[in-house]
């Protein structure tokens, strides 16, 4: 076999990768109720290149949601951010700062799968503010 046909081969076989796990991913959003537009930053999530990204869903009870990784690697980045898990009370966790005494914000996980998590977080607080540098 030549190098063109092989370079091919090599070039089909890692496109049918990526195609197959874009698509995996755009399932799990469909599944979420979500779509096409956040396919593109839930592939950096995936690939841990975003910590997350606030979604157009927001809710009356001063919760948004985020796409976030499944991992659920969150706690560290919050504690360097100066936060600390005061308690945790019906599956949310409640964070404060760390010498304070009265929780922030909370977060919770209502979806979880092999590619991404959905979060609820306080919408005074955003993925996108907590995880900047």
């Amino acid at each position: 076999m030549d190098n063109k046909k092989l370079a091919g081969v090599f070039f089909a076989v890692v496109l049918m990768a990526v195609l197959f796990v874009e698509g995996s991913i755009l399932r799990a959003l469909v599944d979420c109720g979500y779509g096409m537009a956040e396919l593109p930053k839930t592939t950096l999530v995936y690939l841990k290149i975003s910590k997350g990204f606030t979604t157009d869903k927001s809710s009356e009870d001063g919760m948004i949601e985020f796409i976030g990784s499944s991992k659920d690697n969150y706690e560290e980045l919050f504690e360097k951010k100066g936060y600390r898990r005061m308690y945790s009370l019906d599956g949310m966790d409640h964070y404060g700062e760390k010498d304070g005494e009265d929780y922030d914000f909370a977060v919770s996980c209502t979806e979880k799968n092999s590619w991404f998590a959905v979060y609820r977080i306080s919408e005074d607080y955003p993925i996108e503010d907590l995880s900047s540098k």
